[in-house]
């Protein structure tokens, strides 16, 4: 090997390869670049819970994305969903991924909120908007 004294050998360390490739060091995680209002470098992690994804941010405060990491977020919150209703169905025979299926919803959905009705007062008539506007009344 021909080096020359002094001088660093410039070599990408195999971990760094890896991330380009898309390799991930926590399987249930996903990171999205963005940046912070200071122009920083921040995150958007994505993991897995056992009662759905949560998302969480490296920096405090707005975080700015581009259209390209916008799209990188709503891809990596679509595999985090898919990935999580792989592993709440119990039946084996449904375990293997369907191509251009939606996502099968969780086995337990999450509490949804109270439904208020609203009684709305009928609409006026014709008449009604007449006898309103009548300058006698």
């Amino acid at each position: 090997m021909n080096t020359v004294a002094g001088r660093h050998r410039r070599s990408t360390p195999l971990i760094r390869l890896l991330e380009r490739l898309g390799w991930q060091r926590d399987p249930a995680l996903w990171t999205v670049p963005c940046r912070d209002p200071h122009g920083r470098r921040a995150g958007l992690l994505i993991r897995l819970w056992p009662s759905g994804i949560t998302l969480t941010a490296t920096a405090d405060g707005p975080l700015y994305l581009t259209a390209r990491e916008t799209g990188w977020l709503w891809g990596a919150s679509r595999d985090a969903i898919n990935t999580c209703g792989l592993l709440t169905r119990t039946d084996p025979a449904e375990s293997a991924p369907r191509t251009g299926a939606a996502p099968v919803p969780f086995e337990q959905p999450p509490t949804l909120r109270e439904v208020v009705q609203i009684e709305r007062p009928p609409r006026p008539t014709v008449s009604d908007l007449r006898a309103r506007q009548a300058p006698g009344t």
